[in-house]
């Protein structure tokens, strides 16, 4: 019955362009560091009319904090700080509840996405030693299997969508479903950061150029796609520079610069949320988080790590939502992008090489046989 109902609203969700946006969203956000400060401040600026669930590791810290990620301005004007934290709830754990003013019993699965941030707290000490993304993985499986997973399982039973921030997006995403039971098609990775950073290459790039100084830069589906790490593969295909393929500017097409271009959008294993705030490992993850909210919430396309029916991978994703209720009832990934006529051939090779990689470490960590 309930699959039923599910294959029913995705129709309609379809038939209405699904993009019926709710009025009054509710975020939840499970694992508040420096990324997840920011993610709480712009939220709450961004979404006059949001609410925003939160969980921590140490909720008194949280409370203590938050005055300082409510300070708000919104269209120019201060908001009072005991207003913005009126559209705020701290839960003591991911499974508890608060009773509110009206006695309706409140909780974390109450909201239309879940963003987990999380990792091993022995993580940020052990960062310097990753040598890879999978590293941090092997220290956060346990966090996964004995806390995370089990206590997300309500989850299961209700509509909305789990965002991953976590890395690696693929590994996690994947041991999340099969440890807490929600389908894979309600988890994404959050992996915008990546196309985040390759278009900003490539827009300092193109302006070093006085022959495209002042042209008209087209980069809405210049993204990155493939794992969340070492085998990304940029597609330089799909981006435009007044009518000129990103393929046809001299500038771009060298050895050297593409180097250079994939040098700047790795994010380093071992300064990923580390000791340092800037704009690479805070501000770029956290501006990654409020975009695909912002997708999910709307139907808009845009690149997330979502299962493909193999394993979960970055491509061009959309939310599926119902037009009854205004949840959103799965993701799905565009798979025309990937086809002929889509990406060039040589990225599609690059991107069928990825997912190799990916079910490769699967295979390692036994999450697949």
């Amino acid at each position: 019955m309930e699959k039923e109902r599910i294959v029913t609203d995705r129709k309609m969700a379809h038939k209405n362009g699904n993009n019926r946006k709710r009025t009054h969203p509710s975020i939840g956000l499970i694992g508040i560091g420096k990324v997840g400060a920011v993610v709480v401040h712009d939220l709450l600026e961004k979404y006059p009319n949001i609410h925003l669930n939160l969980t921590s590791r140490d909720p008194q810290t949280l409370r203590r904090l938050l005055p300082d990620m409510a300070q708000i301005e919104i269209e120019g004007k201060e908001v009072p700080v005991h207003e913005t934290l009126e559209r705020i709830t701290v839960f003591e754990t991911i499974n508890g509840y608060v009773i509110s003013p009206d006695q309706e019993r409140k909780t974390l699965f109450d909201s239309d996405i879940i963003i987990v941030m999380a990792r091993d707290r022995k993580g940020a000490k052990q960062a310097n030693y990753f040598e890879d993304r999978t590293d941090e993985f092997a220290l956060n499986k346990e966090l996964i299997d004995t806390v995370l997973g089990p206590r997300l399982e309500p989850y299961s039973k209700k509509e909305g969508i789990v965002g991953v921030l976590t890395n690696p997006p693929e590994l996690t995403s994947e041991r999340l479903s099969q440890v807490s039971g929600i389908p894979r098609n309600r988890i994404v990775g959050i992996t915008n950061s990546s196309t985040i950073r390759f278009r900003d290459a490539i827009t300092r790039v193109i302006r070093e150029d006085p022959r495209y100084k002042d042209k008209k830069l087209d980069l809405e589906e210049a993204v990155v796609i493939g794992e969340h790490g070492p085998t990304m593969v940029p597609v330089y295909s799909k981006g435009y520079v007044g009518a000129q393929s990103l393929t046809e500017i001299p500038g771009l097409n060298s050895i050297k610069i593409r180097r250079r271009i994939k040098n700047e959008i790795k994010e380093k294993p071992n300064i990923s949320q580390a000791a340092d705030v800037s704009a690479k490992n805070v501000y770029t993850p956290a501006k990654a988080v409020i975009e695909t909210i912002d997708a999910l919430l709307t139907g808009r396309e845009m690149p997330m790590s979502a299962y493909d029916g193999e394993c979960f991978i970055t491509n061009m994703t959309h939310s599926v939502i119902s037009e009854q209720t205004g949840r959103i009832l799965c993701v799905t990934p565009n798979s025309r992008f990937l086809a002929k006529g889509g990406i060039s051939s040589g990225e599609k090779r690059l991107y069928d090489r990825s997912k190799q990689v990916i079910l490769e470490k699967m295979k390692q960590y036994k999450l697949i046989t």
